[in-house]
């Protein structure tokens, strides 16, 4: 391992742990012969080395999470479950403005969560949610 670390094949850090605990040292007892025998400047730039491939796997990681967490906030989708599911608010939400109840009296009589029922109409009401409304004398949208 040294003498990798000597010829410029710098070891990542998984590695010098693996080999310390291995040959049962420490981090800093390996640092400190890889300074004798190598040289202080190459153990300067090791240290250095993993320092910044340490950085650049947390950059990454961040810039992953980032892109998971804008994937998860698009809510609108074109599968067929999604729209059925926009579908069956909708018509809950049409239906709860057609009675002229409120919302924590809808959702109570019909047993739904009334967070997401205020959810589901501030979508619609802002327009996120562009849904093909039927014509049926019934609907409030046919009259």
């Amino acid at each position: 391992m040294v003498v990798a670390a000597h010829r410029g094949l710098a070891p990542k850090r998984a590695r010098v742990r693996k080999y310390c605990h291995q040959q049962h040292l420490t981090e800093t007892v390996f640092r400190r012969w890889l300074k004798r025998l190598v040289g202080e400047d190459t153990a300067r730039k090791l240290t250095e080395y993993q320092t910044e491939l340490r950085n650049e796997e947390r950059r990454n990681e961040r810039e992953k999470a980032a892109q998971k967490q804008n994937r998860q906030r698009c809510s609108v989708s074109t599968n067929v479950r999604n729209r059925a599911t926009q579908a069956f608010w909708a018509m809950h939400v049409e239906a709860m403005n057609w009675g002229g109840m409120g919302i924590r009296a809808y959702a109570a009589a019909m047993q739904l969560s009334p967070h997401s029922l205020r959810k589901w109409r501030d979508r619609l009401d802002a327009g996120e949610l562009e849904l093909a409304r039927a014509s049926s004398p019934l609907s409030p949208s046919g009259r």
